[in-house]
């Protein structure tokens, strides 16, 4: 570190430089906001608690649905494969 460059280049190097530049700047942004200094959000301790009516109804899947699904299935799956013979072959 103190005796200079050490004639090597590269990623590391530039993540290094690119890290210390960083937290040179740190003092130059503000701080966070708080609910005291800039926010605008109003809290809610509540949220997510309160229960809402949902709808419940079953789905009803009929034979196009199936086929549709099978057909999706075989196009995906011959996809993968179709690419993994590609990449390795």
């Amino acid at each position: 570190w103190y005796s200079g460059w050490t004639g090597t280049y590269g990623l590391g190097e530039q993540m290094s430089a690119l890290e210390v530049m960083q937290n040179l700047r740190i003092r130059d942004r503000p701080a966070p906001c708080t609910n005291s200094t800039c926010g605008t959000s109003q809290g809610d301790g509540a949220a997510g608690t309160q229960q809402s009516q949902t709808n419940l109804s079953p789905l009803t899947i009929d034979k196009g649905d199936e086929a549709g699904a099978a057909i999706i299935t075989v196009v995906v799956g011959a996809t993968i494969v179709g690419a993994f013979a590609w990449t390795v072959l």
